[in-house]
């Protein structure tokens, strides 16, 4: 008898599971920014999706033109690369991560990639679409796929996160830059 309720709640369980379901262990906000090189908020100019260096993995490359600098240092244009694309009649999905749109406003997380680009930190986690409501108020929407799930290194699952006001996103980015800074020192 206590096999077939564990049997049920485990069918329960995975039929309450997305079947395109991923699950990423959350960088904390405090990694998300100590460990990029620099955080920039642009837009999206240019994309271009090939073969990588080995032939074996479509990628895509997406020209940002930087309007602004909130942490770190970066060139006016910013190349990010990022795993997936279509070539031909070749597509590759890779859920997690970062897909950019033509015109997109961005900010992202950024740290080095290959090829002297860039690639965002934290996969989808370091990947925010700046977006203006009806009443003119600019917003940081978290542009993780529906369906994905975040947990902590001990497995703990966490809420998807929200929506938050430009200003304030960026001054809590600065503000945790600057502790993390201090506390290195």
């Amino acid at each position: 008898m206590r096999q077939i309720r564990v049997a049920l709640v485990t069918g329960a369980v995975l039929v309450a599971i997305p079947g395109n379901a991923s699950t990423f262990v959350a960088l904390p906000e405090t990694e998300l920014v100590g460990g990029s090189e620099s955080i920039i908020q642009g837009r999206v100019v240019g994309q271009t999706s090939f073969w990588n260096e080995s032939g074996r993995l479509i990628v895509t490359e997406a020209v940002v033109r930087v309007r602004e600098t909130i942490v770190g240092e970066s060139p006016k244009r910013v190349t990010v690369r990022t795993v997936g694309g279509r070539v031909g009649d070749y597509t590759v999905e890779a859920p997690g991560f970062p897909r950019f749109e033509p015109r997109e406003r961005v900010i992202l997380f950024l740290e080095a990639g290959p090829s002297g680009t860039r690639q965002v930190r934290g996969y989808q986690q370091g990947h925010f679409e700046v977006v203006e409501r009806l009443d003119g108020v600019r917003l940081a929407v978290p542009r993780i796929e529906e369906g994905t799930r975040l947990v902590t290194r001990s497995g703990q699952l966490l809420p998807q996160p929200r929506s938050m006001p430009l200003s304030e996103f960026k001054q809590s980015i600065r503000r945790i830059a600057r502790d993390t800074d201090a506390r290195e020192r």
